[in-house]
């Protein structure tokens, strides 16, 4: 039986993050960027506040899409965000700083099709900076958010739920789908 559900695709999406990250700082030349400190996997990308920075703050809040179905199997999209946050030296230091981890995130979750060990795909969907643009609001920390859609084809298979005789109804005129 297959149930695939957000807790999975914000694990894979971890593990990818987790392998490519580093490879991407290097290859982008970002080396002064560090390392991550704080991974999580949260309710809301905000939830992330008291966190060592750098930190990922990884969230699947919802379907992106109305499933589909096909006769026992359930095709599904999910939105999942990846909210980075970053702390610069000065105001301009950290606008930079925060545009460039968004950058870092984009490229090593799209690295390859599909998350480690799974048929879940990811594409990019979007991206937001939490900046303020008046350098005399002296501004050191920075977050981004960086969305995108998971696709699963087979999200659910009810084929072995309908066969399991436990699920039979009593009533002959009341049987699953």
């Amino acid at each position: 039986m297959t149930v695939i559900g957000g807790d999975d695709i914000v694990r894979g999406l971890e593990a990818q993050l987790r392998a490519n990250v580093p490879a991407v700082i290097t290859l982008l030349g970002l080396t002064d960027l560090g390392e991550i400190q704080t991974w999580q996997i949260v309710p809301d990308v905000d939830a992330i506040a008291a966190a060592k920075l750098p930190a990922i703050a990884i969230v699947s809040p919802r379907v992106s899409a109305q499933p589909q179905r096909s006769n026992s199997e359930y095709s599904a999209e999910w939105q999942v965000s990846v909210g980075v946050f970053a702390r610069g030296d000065d105001h301009e230091h950290t606008q930079t700083q925060i545009q460039q981890w968004a950058k870092v995130v984009r490229a090593s979750a799209l690295m390859t099709p599909s998350l480690p060990g799974t048929k879940i795909r990811i594409r990019w969907a979007g991206e937001e900076y939490d900046l303020l643009p008046n350098k005399k609001d002296a501004r050191t920390i920075a977050g981004a958010e960086v969305m995108f859609d998971a696709s699963v084809e087979k999200a659910i298979d009810l084929t072995a739920l309908r066969n399991d005789p436990l699920l039979i109804s009593v009533h002959p005129d009341v049987q699953p789908n």
